[in-house]
């Protein structure tokens, strides 16, 4: 989702400069997480923002957030990420099992 820097005008602000009153936008234009779409868990949300930039690009859950930070946002070591759970054939070593 290419969404443009929320900028907040309120005193009170969240973590990365967000309000509690955008942060709720946020969440109602997502409707969950932004990567896995999980809704069950608001209170887990997490302020996702570029760490080169700093812009807010969407809420994550704890585990898409945790997985991102793993990957240290690299989006050609995620599309192989994905690749291999999408394409690696099942695959057992000679002799086991």
């Amino acid at each position: 989702m290419n969404r443009p820097q929320i900028l907040c005008t309120h005193k009170r602000k969240m973590p990365h400069g967000l309000c509690w009153h955008c942060w709720q936008a946020a969440w109602e234009e997502q409707g969950g997480c932004a990567i896995c779409k999980r809704n069950d868990h608001v209170e887990d949300l997490f302020v996702d923002h570029d760490h080169a930039t700093g812009m807010i690009r969407g809420l994550l859950c704890r585990r898409c957030n945790t997985g991102l930070g793993f990957f240290k946002d690299n989006p050609a070591a995620l599309r192989e990420a994905a690749k291999y759970v999408e394409e690696a054939p099942e695959w057992t070593p000679e002799g086991c099992l």
